[in-house]
């Protein structure tokens, strides 16, 4: 089975606001220096890297920041979280990753604060997926298939206005694509992770707080 998966939303009350304490953290091409971006740019039909977010690629991780200061009542900080677009996970959400795909991944240590005059209260780590694949059916997802010179996408957006109009367009991805990669990001989704049935039970099992899991057909 394939999950889609990410930091929960804040409807499940996951999602804190934060401020960044050590540098002018800035994503995506251009600009400053110190921007996170990916770095191999090389094209390969799918979705284009001026955003570095879930592209599955490696990225520039000297470029993250080491302290954050946690916004609001000091609380429980979830499992996974969302920063700037980047997920932020724990040891244990770590250690899980690191358990089936060893050295794949990367991830960059961050200081976590609730007063920045306080000591640091834990160590949570950016997480960029670096697999990038192509694994949706063609044939049997109902998105809308944008085609490019240079880069494709599938999109939700302005299905009604197609002249196909599907009530509930599905994303459909084809049995095994993923070889033996756990997690991955399909190239020709925009921003979306993906990850097996044995990665989604481990983190179940393991108690891990605040993902967010919609599970996809496959054929």
């Amino acid at each position: 089975m394939v999950y889609c998966f990410g930091p929960a939303d804040e409807k499940s009350g996951y999602t804190y606001g934060h401020d960044i304490l050590d540098i002018n953290f800035e994503v995506g091409i251009g600009g400053s220096a110190l921007r996170v971006a990916v770095i191999d740019q090389s094209r390969d039909g799918g979705t284009g890297f001026d955003i570095p977010q879930n592209k599955g690629r490696a990225v520039s991780v000297e470029h993250f920041p080491k302290k954050i200061l946690k916004n609001g009542p000091v609380r429980q900080i979830s499992d996974m979280c969302r920063v700037r677009g980047f997920m932020m996970v724990s040891q244990k959400c770590k250690d899980l990753v690191e358990k089936f795909e060893p050295g794949v991944h990367q991830f960059s240590p961050v200081e976590v604060y609730w007063d920045k005059d306080e000591p640091p209260i834990g160590t949570y780590y950016f997480f960029n997926i670096c697999n990038r694949l192509d694994t949706t059916d063609r044939e049997k997802t109902t998105w809308r298939w944008v085609e490019g010179k240079i880069s494709s996408r599938w999109t939700t957006a302005n299905i009604e206005y197609t002249g196909n109009h599907i009530p509930h367009p599905k994303l459909v991805f084809r049995k095994w694509a993923n070889g033996k990669a756990a997690i991955w990001c399909d190239k020709y989704l925009p921003d979306a992770n993906m990850c097996s049935d044995a990665f989604h039970d481990a983190t179940v099992a393991a108690g891990c707080s605040g993902i967010e899991y919609i599970h996809c057909e496959e054929v």
